[in-house]
Order: C-alpha cells, then sequence, then structure tokens
C-alpha cells in the first residue's frame, strides 16, 4: 500500500505554532546550534577545484580543501528552516510508524550520520534508555559528530553500513532514518538492500533524498539553465528522490507513506557556500558553454537579485517511510 500524505498534517504528535515550522521550542533551538557565528567565520570561500557531492561517500580520501568544502555546506544548509523541517516531518514520521508497530524498546539506526545532529534529535526525542546507533564511513565526520552531536543514547560507528551485517548487527535494528545517503551512491540498491538486512520484522525505514532534476534557480534566462545542467553534474543520481517509492515497493515494503516537500535558499550567498558557484561557472567556462562576459554578468545578476530580495534556489525532496515484512 503506498500512502501520499501531506507533510506534518499526519503526525498528530508533531507540535503546531504560529511559526508554522511545527518544531517545538527544544528541537528548533537545536538545530539552530547548527548556525552559529562561528561556523559562518569558518565557512571558506574561496575557490575549491570541482567539489561533488557524490564526494561525500570517500571523504576521508579526497583533498582536505574539498573535504572541509563538502563539510562547510552540510552546516551552511543545516540553518536553513526549510531543511530543519523536513528532517524533523522525516524523524517524527519515523517514530510515528515504529510507534503504531507497538515498538517501545527502540534501536534506531542513523545511516550516513554526517555531523551527528540528526542523530542527536533522534536521541532527544526517543529519549530513556531507547538507543540510537549513528554510522557514517568517514573517520573524518565520526570525529566531527562526535564534538558537535554528544548525547548518551548515541553510539558513534565508523564503518560502512555496507559491512554492518558482518559484525553482528544484522537483524539488529527496529528503526532506521537516512537523509540525502543514497543521492550519491553509485550502488544505492544495493546500500538499501543491506541496510534491510540489519532491520528486524515491523522495522520503521525513513529514506530521505533530494531530486536534482528539480532544481530551480530565479532569476532564470539562458545563463541560469546553463549553470542548472552543471550543477547536475556533481550528483551521481540526478532522478534519485523520484525513485524513492519505488525502491521500497521493489524491497517489499509495506505501509509506505510519502512526503514531498521543498527546500530553499532566498540568499545568494548562502547559495554559493552550499554549492561553491563560482567553481561552477570556471567549469562551464572551461567546457565552453559560457563565455567569461557571460559568467561574470550572471554572478552580478545574481547578487543584486538577492540583495532586492528577487533570488530564489528551490529544489523538491521526498521522504518515504516504509515497514520491513
Amino acid at each position: 500500500m503506498l500512502n501520499r500524505i501531506t507533510p506534518s498534517k499526519s503526525l498528530p504528535s508533531i507540535k503546531s505554532s504560529a511559526n508554522a515550522h511545527l518544531f517545538d521550542k527544544s528541537s528548533l533551538n537545536y538545530f539552530r546550534s547548527f548556525s552559529t557565528d562561528n561556523a559562518k567565520k569558518n565557512a571558506k570561500t574561496e575557490i575549491i577545484k570541482k567539489p561533488f557531492f557524490k564526494d561525500f561517500h570517500n571523504l576521508d580520501n579526497i583533498p582536505i580543501d574539498t573535504a572541509e568544502f563538502l563539510i562547510n555546506s552540510m552546516q551552511v544548509m543545516m540553518k536553513l528552516s526549510s531543511i530543519q523541517k523536513i528532517k524533523y516531518d522525516a524523524i517524527k514520521a519515523m517514530l510515528n510508524t515504529m510507534a503504531k508497530n507497538q515498538i517501545n524498546k527502540k534501536i534506531i539506526l542513523e545511516v550516513g550520520c554526517g555531523h551527528g545532529a540528526d542523530a542527536k534529535l533522534i536521541a532527544q526525542l526517543i529519549g530513556g534508555s531507547d538507543k540510537v546507533i549513528a554510522v557514517d564511513s568517514s573517520n573524518r565526520m565520526i570525529k566531527i559528530a562526535k564534538q558537535m552531536s554528544e548525547h548518551s543514547n548515541i553510539e558513534y560507528l565508523a564503518m560502512d553500513v555496507n559491512h554492518l551485517s558482518q559484525q553482528g548487527y544484522k537483524k539488529y535494528f527496529n528503526g532506521c532514518h537516512a537523509d540525502r545517503l543514497l543521492v550519491s551512491c553509485s550502488d544505492y540498491k544495493k546500500l538499501f538492500q543491506n541496510v534491510l538486512e540489519l532491520m528486524q520484522v515491523n522495522s520503521a525505514v525513513a529514506f530521505t533524498d533530494v531530486e536534482p532534476r528539480s532544481i530551480g534557480i530565479h532569476p532564470f534566462d539562458d545563463t541560469t539553465k546553463i549553470i542548472i545542467d552543471q550543477l547536475l553534474q556533481g550528483f551521481v543520481n540526478k532522478s534519485l528522490a523520484g525513485n524513492l517509492p519505488a525502491l521500497f515497493i521493489e524491497n517489499g515494503l509495506k505501509n509506505i507513506e510519502v512526503i514531498p516537500a521543498i527546500s530553499e535558499v532566498r540568499d545568494f550567498e548562502d547559495f554559493c557556500k552550499i554549492f561553491q558557484i563560482k567553481e561552477t561557472i570556471k567549469s562551464a567556462l572551461e567546457s565552453g558553454k559560457l563565455s567569461k562576459k557571460e559568467g561574470d554578468t550572471w554572478f552580478e545578476k545574481m547578487i543584486l537579485a538577492s540583495k532586492e530580495g528577487k533570488f530564489l534556489y528551490f529544489v523538491t525532496f521526498i521522504t518515504v517511510i516504509g515497514v520491513v515484512v
């Protein structure tokens, strides 16, 4: 059974407020803690040579400047209210499904934990003696997560999730959450199947991913289209989110729910920190898609649009929740 649900409205345990972001105060403050002035000061703005989001799966084996750019990019995204809401809705949907399945003693797997923000939010929401095991293949990310997102209910593991079943975790978990894990994975179907091997019957699995082909930028013109096409080159799976429901169905999960959402950025400076847009323009120049004048003119146009409150970047996210049989 496949259900398309409106974000938050089908989740009665989420607290509503006049701010319409559906966070409780402590959760919102927690997410905001990842976008402090120090994080802004540490964010690099110089050009990094061809950083691709696919390198998230290889952070320990890429040049340090590229790794730092990608890590700082995550920090910038963490402060976006739209990203915060997407994460919160996905986690609450997973926990609500676990409650419906009467899972009391929770052992939740957070795959590709990164900074550990999602793992810590889960730990705060479940409380008690329940446990979160947060896994990332990058030793660098696990070190950061332990510094930024320490919690008594979280165990951090620097390990490839594909190897967990050989380490005694087969059929060990009854909940799983992952955010933007598969979009940068070359064999996402195999990774998803390996995650399912770790889950008990009646486990709740929640995966959120982005649909790169849905990227939109305003003001839009012929140069903007070239920039968007160039950005798409940084993604391994350009139509991943749209394939998520089918992935759940093909692997036999039941009670499938789909939560669509839009993330947006209205500040061009933040957009540049996420995508390192000057390097994107440079790549377009090198490939002959743009002239230097066209690239410079477009960049100045976006700066002006941002100052006037007219810049907008947006992209579709899809969260899918299902139950393991």
